[in-house]
């Protein structure tokens, strides 16, 4: 009489456990790690485009802006952002030259527009816009 049971052994299903388990070692990292760049391009591209709609105004009006926060819905009373969103806090400001911004992303890092160039800051202390903006205009 055959023996007509199938089925895996222990060794085999402890070697296809380890297997996984080193390819979710190697893959999950990777996952966080795109997260987190996709985190990133989206507060930078928040505040360029914060950044764009100011600058028009400012061009279009001739009106500049004190230090306000950003709003994702025009006249909206209430930032559409704040502590568990992509994007935690969102400022700029103007002065007769420039537009100075400062966003932070959900991943704790700051991405400041000096009134030139971008740049991301990775910090415990908030930069403050209206010290960008003193900072420049005595330049």
């Amino acid at each position: 009489m055959a023996n007509t049971t199938q089925g895996f052994t222990l060794v085999e299903i402890l070697i296809v456990i380890g297997i996984l388990g080193i390819l979710l070692g190697v893959l999950v990292p990777s996952l966080l790690s795109a997260r987190r760049s996709a985190v990133e391009a989206s507060a930078l591209t928040t505040l360029r485009n914060v950044i764009n709609a100011a600058e028009t105004a400012r061009t279009d009006a001739l009106v500049f802006t004190s230090a306000t926060e950003c709003r994702a819905v025009p006249n909206s009373s209430t930032p559409t952002y704040g502590p568990g969103n992509v994007i935690e806090s969102c400022q700029i400001i103007q002065d007769n030259d420039r537009t100075y911004g400062v966003v932070k992303s959900s991943t704790g890092s700051y991405h400041v527009f000096n009134g030139g160039s971008m740049f991301k800051r990775s910090t415990s202390v908030a930069p403050s816009v209206t010290a960008l903006s003193a900072i420049n205009s005595s330049n």
